[in-house]
């Protein structure tokens, strides 16, 4: 906090921080509840990755029984402070066949932000090709079924 709190008084007005432990499955309950608590205090955004995984996914629903982003909720770091980075391993995902679909509502309900870049997962990645520093969809057919939910 003390480095946030030296940039925020930088005299450029330009500097801010954002409290961001890592993931869901690697960092402590207590350890994501004390960063948001934080966050929240100093009115800075929260982030951690959730649900950027198939193995993240079932080992979240190993350990606690219930999905990364219902667990998130459980913990209380979601809300409109909150980024979750990629979150596109939700319950309704097709490749995950779980018998839940409430991760999608929970977001919206909270007013939780995702950040995604599709050209830098592993998984839409090789729907992409660079053409002279720009990336586009390697064709349109193999785009189509991933703008279907944008979440």
């Amino acid at each position: 906090m003390k480095l946030i709190q030296q940039a925020k008084a930088d005299p450029s007005g330009r500097l801010d921080g954002i409290l961001s432990p890592s993931q869901i499955d690697t960092c402590t309950a207590d350890l994501l509840r004390d960063s948001h608590d934080a966050a929240v205090a100093n009115d800075l955004p929260f982030t951690t990755h959730c649900a950027q995984s198939v193995n993240e996914f079932n080992e979240m629903t190993n350990r606690h029984g219930i999905t990364p982003v219902q667990w998130a909720r459980d913990i209380g770091i979601l809300g409109r402070s909150t980024i979750l980075g990629h979150a596109i391993f939700i319950d309704e995902h097709s490749w995950l066949h779980w018998h839940s679909h409430d991760d999608l509502g929970i977001l919206a309900a909270t007013g939780t932000s995702i950040a995604h870049c599709p050209s830098r997962s592993p998984v839409t990645a090789r729907l992409w090709k660079t053409s002279a520093g720009t990336a586009e969809p390697a064709s349109t057919s193999a785009w189509a079924p991933m703008s279907r939910r944008i979440i």
